[in-house]
């Protein structure tokens, strides 16, 4: 028998926020595959919309046409993305693969899952793996790599090595979920997948994109640019700094990235953009980051480790960091 794969889906108002077509679009996707040993958990993190019963009554409707196996977990409250993801997880402890998904992708391919089994079948090695994510504005997402500070950039180049894979479409090992602590649910929203796959680095796996299949992905459903994300993403790159980066590169890596903040964010947000609400969440982000960096300093102890976080430096790209200082320093040097 082959593997068997459990298809995690975590909604949020899906239904209200995406629209009935791109929902039904999505589990179709999901139901053509030529995959045949796998189970589909929808997580309904906590929707104030019919999310739920709507899916309930789309796989009703299939009947026997449909031979998905599917169960849905109604969450009474908003548990993040990492929070609402490990609960799937939970239900599918027996299995051999998890396929974390977004509500708001597409599988354009019907042998997205068997190709994705075969490539870690065929690689013990890594540890995780993502399709090639197609987004709204037709650009490429083969993955993240990351700077110093762990702030990142997109990876379009499907045939080099991303430093970690993107949480919209996230496929992995199940003993490898489990074993590095599945997703930190303290980072509630945005560095889950960085997080993770820092983690699954650590315990000496690769991570891979994946080229042959194709996912459409429609991006910023949820949230898109808002303050919110602003923060989550800003306050969670020293999180994910205390608990995975070694202790002689620390003290050097946070300043760097407190610098890059107000640099990067703080004065593009200031000075060009005119969102004074963005500038004050960056200082909001940057404050809240340090203060809470002894909580996740002491996760330090409990990460699986197999391999020096000084091997994965050769994996960074100091350019990242250059191109969030350098342009600021420059226009500055310009006014003077």
């Amino acid at each position: 028998m082959k593997p068997k794969v459990c298809i995690i889906i975590l909604m949020y108002n899906t239904v209200s926020k995406l629209g009935k077509n791109f929902l039904i679009n999505a589990l179709n996707s999901i139901s053509s595959q030529d995959y045949e040993n796998f189970e589909l958990i929808i997580i309904d993190n906590g929707s104030i919309d019919n999310t739920s019963s709507y899916v309930r009554k789309y796989f009703l409707n299939q009947g026997n046409s449909n031979k998905v196996k599917w169960h849905i977990l109604t969450l009474l409250k908003n548990y993040g993305w990492s929070g609402g993801n490990n609960r799937g997880a939970i239900m599918c402890r027996g299995m051999d693969y998890l396929f974390f998904v977004n509500d708001d992708v597409i599988f354009l391919d019907n042998n997205v899952i068997s190709k994705l089994v075969d490539f870690l079948i065929r690689n013990p090695e890594i540890g995780a793996v993502q399709p090639l994510i197609i987004n709204r504005d037709k650009s490429i997402n083969c993955g993240f790599d990351i700077g110093f500070t762990t702030l990142v950039e997109p990876n379009t180049d499907p045939n080099s090595e991303p430093f970690f894979v993107s949480g919209a479409a996230l496929f992995t090992r199940n003993d490898v979920f489990f074993k590095v602590g599945g997703f930190d649910e303290d980072l509630f929203l945005m560095h889950d997948d960085l997080d993770y796959c820092y983690r699954v680095r650590l315990a000496g796996y690769g991570v891979k994109c994946l080229k042959e299949v194709r996912v459409y992905h429609y991006g910023g459903a949820t949230f898109g640019q808002s303050p919110l994300t602003w923060y989550f993403y800003l306050r969670n790159a020293f999180y994910v700094l205390a608990k995975n980066s070694e202790i002689m590169y620390l003290l050097l890596r946070i300043s760097l990235l407190i610098v890059e903040e107000l640099m990067g964010n703080f004065w593009y947000a200031f000075r060009r953009l005119k969102r004074y609400d963005l500038a004050l969440v960056t200082i909001m982000a940057i404050t809240h980051g340090l203060l809470k960096l002894g909580k996740f300093l002491t996760k330090r102890h409990e990460i699986y480790k197999n391999v020096s976080e000084r091997h994965l430096i050769r994996k960074i790209d100091p350019r990242i960091d250059l191109m969030r200082i350098l342009p600021q320093v420059y226009r500055y040097a310009r006014r003077t």
